[in-house]
């Protein structure tokens, strides 16, 4: 997870990043999804369908998959474990994006942007609308998302 934020030129002025550990990262989510039983294709659909998250505190990734095996052991369905998974994720990226600063106007790029449930969290912790990303399910992927960050820190890298 990363927050950047960029000055009116498109430069960035500050940069944080998930430094403790992979609990605060979409491979977390992805190893979650494998101990349910499902594909990170599902995020989407299962978190849309908890009734009850489940909660997920840790800040260590193995930490918070003693959690999930815990929930799973004591008979939580996968809809509320994914969508605690995210909650918990959502979380501590909105702990990553205040070290930053941050300044409207917000947006996400990345896989994770497809979870409406990661973007309501963010947005209940920041405070803010966040802007829809370009590969949202609403809007399907270009193939050339994909090249999106890469581009834009070439073209900053080129500017400085």
């Amino acid at each position: 997870m990363k927050a950047i934020r960029l000055d009116g030129h498109g430069r960035v002025k500050a940069f944080r990043l998930n430094d403790k550990c992979a609990a605060g990262s979409g491979a977390f989510l992805e190893k979650t999804m494998r101990y349910l039983g499902y594909q990170p294709a599902d995020i989407v659909s299962l978190s849309a369908a908890a009734g009850d998250p489940a909660a997920i505190s840790s800040v260590c990734a193995v930490f918070a998959e003693s959690e999930v095996i815990n929930h799973l052991s004591a008979g939580r369905n996968a809809e509320d474990i994914c969508a605690g998974a995210v909650i918990a994720l959502a979380e501590r990226a909105g702990q990553v994006f205040k070290r930053v600063k941050p300044e409207p106007e917000y947006a996400l790029s990345g896989g994770l942007t497809r979870v409406p449930l990661m973007r309501q969290v963010l947005e209940s912790s920041l405070k803010c609308t966040i802007q829809e990303a370009l590969d949202s399910p609403i809007r399907p992927r270009s193939p050339d998302s994909f090249y999106f960050q890469g581009i834009a820190g070439e073209l900053s890298a080129h500017r400085a």
